[in-house]
């Protein structure tokens, strides 16, 4: 289930993102978070054939709430 996407940012090496997604947090259960980075030359259309995957992060919920700063530094994996 998608719940949130941020703002497209263009011709930027190392992009500061500002928009930010609210995920409601529930103790008793496991909350898996996957986010997915795309490299975007098109963004005149919704879904454009210039996308590139870049690839993917994979953590729970709770290890960002637990984590130092609420900052969480991950590998991006493909």
């Amino acid at each position: 289930m998608k719940v949130g996407q941020t703002e497209v940012i263009t011709d930027n090496l190392n992009p500061s993102f500002v928009r930010y997604v609210t995920i409601s947090y529930s103790f008793e259960e496991r909350q898996d978070i996957k986010i997915s980075v795309y490299d975007v030359d098109d963004f005149d259309e919704k879904v454009s054939v210039e996308q590139n995957f870049i690839g993917d992060v994979e953590f729970r919920l709770d290890q960002l709430l637990m984590a130092s700063d609420k900052t969480l530094t991950l590998p991006i994996k493909g």
